[in-house]
């Protein structure tokens, strides 16, 4: 990639060419992308306002 190049995909780009894929166990179109096990993480407690 150049120098200088940004990613910021739209909600369509990530629903259509990631999430869609990887919930129909399909091959992603790159292998950059970390799965994180959030069930795994300490929950975050937040003040209630």
């Amino acid at each position: 990639l150049p120098i200088g190049f940004r990613f910021r995909p739209t909600d369509e780009e990530l629903l259509l060419h990631y999430l869609r894929r990887k919930a129909l166990a399909c091959p992603l179109p790159a292998g950059i992308i970390p799965d994180a096990d959030l069930a795994r993480l300490p929950s975050l407690k937040t003040p209630c306002a």
